[in-house]
């Protein structure tokens, strides 16, 4: 499957198959901010949206050589370019 570039901003909006760079994590709890980027979300890695769920989350996501699933609520702080 080619990966197309992703016109989204948050990664919540990545559609299956789009790649983007991690730019930031939004202000959020610090708990959960310390858990992203424990996770491997941190500025300038590489993400690819892999699959959806059939009512669309959680989401699995590839960020470097990981996969990982995230609700669209956590998806929503993390923002892509």
């Amino acid at each position: 499957m080619a990966r197309r570039n992703a016109p989204a901003d948050r990664l919540a909006r990545l559609r299956t198959g789009d790649a983007a760079t991690v730019a930031e994590i939004c202000e959020c709890d610090p708990a959960v901010r310390c858990r992203l980027r424990d996770l491997g979300i941190t500025a300038g890695a590489p993400v690819v949206c892999v699959r959806r769920a059939p009512f669309g989350s959680p989401v699995v996501y590839r960020i470097g050589e990981s996969d990982l699933c995230l609700r669209s609520d956590l998806a929503e702080l993390v923002v892509v370019r």
